[in-house]
C-alpha cells in the first residue's frame, strides 16, 4: 500500500474536500461571466463562445479605424508657409514677411 492510499484510509473526509481554486464549471470563466450577465438569453457555450468572437471582432474593427483613420486630418493646416531647408524637418514660417530695413 503506497503513502496515498494510506492518507486516504486514515483520512477519508480529507480526500472529498476541493480545493478553492478549482473551478466548479466545466466552462471558462469569461463563457461563465457571458452566460450569467445576458439575463437567460444565453443558454449555453456555443452560444457564448459566439458572443466573445463576435466582441473581439468589433473591438478589434475599431481599433483598426482608430489607429488607421480613413477619414484623413480633421484639424485645418496651420497658418503660415512652411519652410523646407535642406537636411532640415520642415517647420513652420512667420505669418507675415518682415520688412525690409532702409
Amino acid at each position: 500500500m503506497d503513502i496515498l492510499q494510506q492518507y486516504e484510509k486514515d483520512l477519508p473526509q480529507v480526500s472529498r474536500q476541493v480545493p478553492q481554486w478549482e473551478s466548479s464549471g466545466e466552462y471558462g470563466g469569461l463563457v461563465r461571466l457571458v452566460v450569467r450577465f445576458s439575463g437567460g438569453r444565453i443558454e449555453n457555450e456555443r452560444q457564448a463562445n459566439f458572443v466573445l468572437i463576435v466582441t473581439a471582432v468589433i473591438i478589434f474593427g475599431i481599433s483598426l479605424l482608430i489607429v488607421f483613420n480613413p477619414w484623413g486630418n480633421t484639424r485645418p493646416p496651420p497658418p503660415g508657409e512652411m519652410i523646407y531647408a535642406p537636411g532640415q524637418p520642415p517647420r513652420l514660417g512667420p505669418t507675415t514677411s518682415p520688412k525690409p530695413q532702409q
